[in-house]
């Protein structure tokens, strides 16, 4: 089974990293986009994070 990547952004730059993402195709992983919920991914804090996102299943990575 693929890795399973899941790539953390904000809401300017999600549709852009999934047209980029979408780009390459057939990849050696699997990936999925969670918008954290702030305008730009640099606000992230670690503890907007922590209580934001819930992951299921398996996850190999949090970029």
């Amino acid at each position: 089974m693929a890795e399973r990547l899941v790539f953390l952004t904000g809401h300017l730059a999600k549709a852009r990293l999934e047209r980029l993402l979408a780009g390459l195709g057939r990849t050696a992983f699997a990936w999925e986009i969670v918008d954290v919920g702030v305008k730009v991914a640099a606000l992230m804090s670690e503890e907007i994070v922590k209580r934001r996102l819930t992951l299921t299943g398996d996850v190999g990575r949090v970029i």
